[in-house]
């Protein structure tokens, strides 16, 4: 017997009461033959109509009348019909327990501009926030000081006295034979080797310095020498990341979509081992910003 307490076409069915001591035989509550099928159940017939003969008949048909347009077809369309009536009603009175429309309308609220510093004064911060993270800040005249200080320093590390330098062309103009120092391309840095590069801006609130990959400036300066050198003039200096992003984002808009952007605080440094802080152990053991002053 289905859901429905119909019985399959061809199986043999074995007559149940209703209960009614009146009832025999002629009981419409019971298959009167194998080829009968009962719609509804027992209690779903007594529910239904259990004095009317009438409503018997249009419940208990041959299975033969089971055709769409007969009286036991639209009995039982009539049935789902009622049903599916009943379940969409529970389902709209469950729906519209909702929560007023004011409550789920955000409070009109000002909300204050977060407090960041550094607005007044961004060099200040820079310095102590570049000495924090152990880089080092050195303000220059001008771009051509930059070989001379550059060859100091290598001088006194006993480093190799070369410098490699992307494609950029403001760099690689620089005096830097006269200052003793050979420029080699990126592809050719050793493991003590220098490396100097062109910096989009400072943010002096953490003391990090920001480049974009590309040819002039590529990413292995960074990463790969020993000793790095970072140059940008004053008015690169921004006071917060939010700030940064409003340089970075009309670039890319603008079709100047590098390739990637490195945030750089300080040298290369790692206390995994033992929680002993070891400087240099995955990049430059040494990183210096060079700030100078007008165009470059």
């Amino acid at each position: 017997m289905g859901p429905f307490g119909i019985y399959e076409d061809g199986f043999e069915t074995q007559a149940f009461s209703c209960g009614q001591r009146s009832c025999g035989s002629a009981c419409l509550h019971a298959p009167r033959r194998k080829e009968t099928a009962c719609l509804l159940s027992e209690q779903d017939a007594r529910n239904k109509n259990s004095s009317s003969n009438a409503a018997g008949k249009a419940l208990f048909l041959p299975a033969g009348e089971k055709e769409e347009g007969t009286l036991m077809y639209e009995t039982l369309e009539a049935l789902s019909r009622e049903s599916r009536n009943r379940i969409m009603a529970r389902l709209k009175q469950t729906l519209a327990v909702v929560p007023p429309p004011l409550a789920l309308e955000l409070p009109d609220i000002v909300k204050p501009d977060p407090a960041w510093g550094g607005k007044d004064d961004p060099l200040s911060l820079l310095r102590v926030s570049m000495m924090r993270m152990k880089g080092d800040l050195t303000e220059l005249e001008g771009a051509d000081a930059i070989p001379w200080h550059v060859s100091k320093i290598l001088e006194a590390e006993g480093a190799p006295m070369e410098v490699a330098i992307g494609s950029d062309e403001g760099l690689r103009s620089l005096p830097w034979d006269e200052a003793g120092l050979s420029v080699i391309d990126p592809s050719g840095i050793a493991s003590e080797s220098a490396g100097v590069s062109r910096a989009l801006c400072a943010v002096a609130e953490t003391g990090s310095v920001v480049f974009c990959s590309g040819s002039a400036n590529p990413t292995t300066v960074n990463f790969m020498v020993k000793y790095h050198f970072a140059v940008i003039r004053r008015e690169q200096i921004v006071p917060s990341f939010e700030d940064l992003w409003g340089i970075i984002r009309p670039r890319y808009m603008e079709g100047d979509r590098m390739r990637a952007v490195n945030i750089i605080s300080g040298p290369s440094a790692t206390a995994d081992v033992e929680a002993t802080l070891t400087v240099g152990a995955h990049g430059p053991c040494r990183f210096e910003l060079l700030l100078i002053d007008g165009q470059f």
